[in-house]
Order: structure tokens, then C-alpha cells, then sequence
């Protein structure tokens, strides 16, 4: 069975490698400015032809989650979890070297603890915690060894464990385990967002809920709307501690539509990398178009998967009607330009809080006007020259003499 399960486990992990295999290509995202010069949809369009990118990668990803798509990375850990499974148990059978094969096992169960909210996860934490059982019962520790057990049936009860598969003793003590009844706990779950919980792969309800578990290993799974799921194994005993489940936002849940990368968003590094992973890029490209010294700009950065890493933002000026060239020239610049940093452009002050376009930083014309000037300045002076005569009405009048050129400059 170990081998069936190493197989099984090795085939997911090699299935999505190959969806993961891709032609590459880029993407591109726009956040959007408080002053735009350009619109959405015109900078997405002129960026996406100057990198040859898929003008809606947001999107994209979006509906891989939606449709179950897991990320390679995530994969390999089945791959992983069967070679420590395999490598234990035949420290067991062939090696007879029960303390090398617990241990191996232990790590096989730790690291598939992450694989819980996966297909077939929930299988795979139940096999090694079969296996785990068996050679914990063999090292005497029998109280460890009936809770793995336990849970190994909770979790996978079409397993059927015979002796075709496993020594007579130990078919036995699975058998044991399985018709014991612990004693129960009382037990509070509260998770983020309301979470629809899971324990031991029965639903069970919305979080916060209180529910009777037996003593020993169990199993909880969160899962709510716009939060990465998230499950843990957890022990229960007398004094059963409350279980809480915290939830972090799901990548690009948090704002903004399915092309755009909302100013100001905290989970930016976390968005632009999903977006690589779910929507299959070499590269993304987030670019926003703004208003500096009164002339339309584009801002931008190119990153890739690594943390991400991006590179600097670089600003590009270009004129009226320019788009579709300083696209070009911008992403010419940022394919050269050094990776290394996070994705910095949603908070930038050029973006939040953006200059005026259309010349309002050019000086003021009318102003200039001589007539308007020498008009503006008689009416200041008569107006001193009004006070004046009030508050000195017995001193002699003064002559003022206005010349309107002199208010040219």
C-alpha cells in the first residue's frame, strides 16, 4: 500500500508540473492614480502591446483558484510526504529500525498537515498517521499509537487494514484502537470570517461553535469567502484549550477589480505573486499612468516570482497623444532594469496623491496682462491712498502718481 500511496502522491505532484508548464509570457496590471492621464483600460492596452502581455492576468488567476488549480510548489509536498512515508516504513519492515522509522514518519505527518485543505490531503495526513501508529505501537508508546490510529480511521474510513497488507499483530492493535471510546472534551472553534469548519473531514458547522470531541488527535479545516483556507491538527485532552483559526485574506480579495491592483493595498506583494502563479507569467508588469509637472507620465515595474522581486519604479514623461511610445520605452527600460525590490508602486505619493494635469503647474497668463496689472495695482493703491486720508485728515493731501508699466513684471 505504502507503494500505492508514493505513486499516487508522485503522480499529483507530477500532474501539476505539467500544468504548470507553460509557454510563459507576461502580464500586466494597472493601479489606478487619484489624477490619471490616461484611463484604465488605454494604459493596459498600450503595455500589453509594447510586452506582447495578457491584458487581464488578475482575471485569469482568479478563475484557476475558482476552478481548483493548485500551485506546483503545493504539489511537491505530496511527492515529499511519499518518500518520507516510503523511506519509514521500510526503515521499519526491512531495517527493523523502529525509532529511524518514527521519526521518519513524524516528519511525513508534519509536513502533511499543509496538504489538509488539498484534494486528497485529508487521505494522505490518514495514511501516514496509519503508518506512524503502527510503529509508535511497536516502540511502546501505546497511548500515541491508539490516537494515530484513531485518527487514521476518522479520516479515511473506506481504508480497509487486513492482514493482505500488514502483520497479524498489527492488524490487531488498528482493530483496538479503532473500537475504543475515549473519553470526550468540550471544545470552543472560532475562525475567522464565520468559517465553515471541518474536524476530522465531517462538516461540522459555522465557526464560533462549541462541540463534544474525543480525547486525542483531530483534524480542523477552515474555509471562508476571500480567505485562504487553512487546516491543523490539533490534540484534545481533559482541559481542551479553545481551537482558533486565523485566516488570512485570500491574494487579491481585498479591493479593486479583476485588471487592477487597488492604490494603497497592503497585500500587494502577495497579489502580484499570485497573480504570477494562478495566471502562469514569466513576468508582470504594474504600471499606472499620472501627471507630472502638469504633462501625462507613465510609472511602472516589472516583477518576477522570486518574494516577488521587482525592480525600481521608473517614471517616463511623454506628451499628449504619446501613450502607445512611452509604453514601449517603459517597458524597454524596466526589462533592463535591475530586480531586487517589492512591489512598491500602489503606495507611492505619486500615485495616492497625484499632481493636477493639463498645465496646473504652468504660470498663470492672465496675470502677466499689463492692463490687468496697472488696473489690479490702482485699485491697491487708491485703496491706501483712501485710508491714509482718513486717518490724516488735517495733514496735506499727497500727490500719487501711477504709471500702469510699472506692474508689467
Amino acid at each position: 500500500m505504502v507503494a500505492m500511496v508514493v505513486a499516487a502522491v508522485a503522480g499529483l505532484a507530477a500532474a501539476g508540473a505539467r500544468g504548470a508548464a507553460h509557454a510563459g509570457g507576461a502580464g500586466v496590471v494597472v493601479v489606478p492614480a487619484a489624477r490619471s492621464a490616461a484611463t484604465a483600460d488605454e494604459v493596459t492596452r498600450a503595455v500589453a502591446a509594447a510586452s506582447d502581455a495578457d491584458p487581464e492576468p488578475m482575471a485569469r488567476a482568479r478563475a484557476a483558484r475558482a476552478a481548483g488549480a493548485v500551485p506546483v510548489e503545493e504539489l511537491a509536498g505530496f511527492a515529499q510526504v511519499g518518500r518520507l512515508l516510503a523511506e519509514g516504513w521500510r526503515a521499519y519492515q526491512v531495517e527493523v529500525d523502529a525509532e529511524y522509522a518514527a521519526s521518519r514518519l513524524a516528519a511525513a505527518r508534519s509536513r502533511a498537515e499543509a496538504l489538509l485543505v488539498l484534494p486528497g490531503g485529508l487521505e494522505v495526513y490518514a495514511e501516514v498517521s496509519l503508518h506512524l501508529g503502527l510503529v509508535l505501537g511497536r516502540l511502546g508508546r501505546r497511548d500515541e499509537a491508539a490516537e494515530a490510529l484513531r485518527l487514521a480511521h476518522a479520516l479515511d474510513r473506506g481504508r480497509v487494514v487486513t492482514t493482505a497488507e500488514f502483520a497479524p499483530d498489527d492488524v490487531a492493535a488498528y482493530d483496538a484502537a479503532v473500537a475504543h471510546v475515549p473519553p470526550v472534551a468540550t471544545v470552543t472553534i472560532t475562525a475567522s470570517a464565520r468559517a465553515e469548519l471541518t474536524v476530522d473531514g465531517r462538516a461540522v458547522g459555522r465557526a464560533p461553535l462549541t462541540l463534544t470531541l474525543g480525547h486525542g488527535q483531530h483534524v480542523v479545516v477552515a474555509r471562508a469567502p476571500g480567505r485562504a483556507p487553512r487546516g491543523v491538527a490539533v490534540s484534545v485532552g481533559p482541559e481542551a484549550r479553545p481551537i482558533v483559526l486565523d485566516l488570512e485574506r485570500a491574494p487579491g480579495d481585498g479591493g479593486g477589480s479583476a485588471v487592477g491592483l487597488p492604490a494603497g493595498a497592503d497585500d500587494a506583494d502577495a497579489v502580484v505573486a499570485d497573480t504570477l502563479i494562478f495566471a502562469e507569467l514569466d513576468e508582470l508588469f504594474v504600471v499606472a499612468s499620472v501627471y507630472r509637472g502638469g504633462s501625462p507620465a507613465l510609472l511602472g515595474q516589472r516583477c518576477v516570482l522570486a518574494r516577488p522581486a521587482c525592480t525600481p519604479v521608473v517614471e517616463l514623461g511623454h506628451v499628449d497623444g504619446g501613450l502607445d511610445a512611452a509604453a514601449r520605452a517603459l517597458v524597454e527600460r524596466l526589462r533592463a532594469a535591475a530586480l531586487g525590490h517589492g512591489v512598491l508602486l500602489p503606495r507611492d505619493v505619486r500615485v495616492a496623491s497625484g499632481e493636477r494635469g493639463g498645465g496646473g503647474h504652468r504660470r498663470c497668463g492672465w496675470c502677466r496682462d499689463p492692463w490687468v496689472l496697472g488696473g489690479g495695482g490702482a485699485v491697491v493703491i487708491a485703496a491706501v491712498v483712501a485710508t491714509v486720508l482718513v486717518l490724516s485728515a488735517d495733514a496735506p493731501v499727497p500727490v500719487v502718481t501711477i504709471d500702469p508699466g510699472d506692474f508689467t513684471r
